[in-house]
């Protein structure tokens, strides 16, 4: 874990910090995984749920249970995927973000594994490393990575909305946020 301090809640409004909390507290506990293992299993997780709606509940449910779920093998086929993945246009609505993660998770997947043997060896790679495909990368365990989206995405004066997007964007902020 990185160590960051709770963070306060205001008492004038919304405070993204009792989400921010509140993940710190669920995955506190759970036992350390691969990067990319983690990522495989949360996959297999999006798959056997992606008929269900994203709602709070079942966001925190997939994020806790991808540390010890099984992950699959890895598909050769996602080492094509060489660039982040945009957010649609239409912010996910017409399939609630869905496609956008599960982009993010095939080209996060793809990194790691090209970073294997190289990169991911660095000593140095919590200051940032660049991948083969020139993106950059701060946290490399699922702890890290998703504290820092968590911080990168609720430290600001917005509700929460509960789509599957929101798991795409809280890996790909956790990517690049220091």
């Amino acid at each position: 874990m990185s160590g960051y301090e709770s963070v306060e809640f205001r008492d004038d409004g919304y405070d993204g910090g009792r989400e921010y909390n509140r993940l710190r507290e669920e995955i506190r506990e759970l036992p350390a995984r691969d990067l990319e293992q983690y990522l495989l299993a949360l996959w297999r997780l999006i798959d056997e749920r992606h008929a269900s709606s994203m709602d709070e509940a079942l966001f925190f449910e997939l994020l806790c249970q991808a540390f010890t779920a099984d992950a699959p093998e890895f598909d050769e086929r996602w080492l094509a995927s060489t660039q982040p993945p945009r957010q649609p246009a239409d912010g996910g609505l017409a399939d609630e973000g869905r496609a956008y993660t599960r982009e993010v998770i095939r080209f996060q997947t793809a990194e790691l594994h090209r970073m294997r043997g190289k990169q991911l060896d660095d000593e140095m790679r919590y200051f940032g490393v660049w991948s083969e495909t020139g993106h950059r990368w701060y946290n490399f365990e699922p702890h890290s990575l998703l504290e820092c989206g968590a911080a990168g995405l609720w430290d600001e004066d917005e509700p929460v909305t509960w789509t599957w997007g929101l798991v795409g964007e809280i890996l790909e902020t956790g990517r690049i946020y220091e």
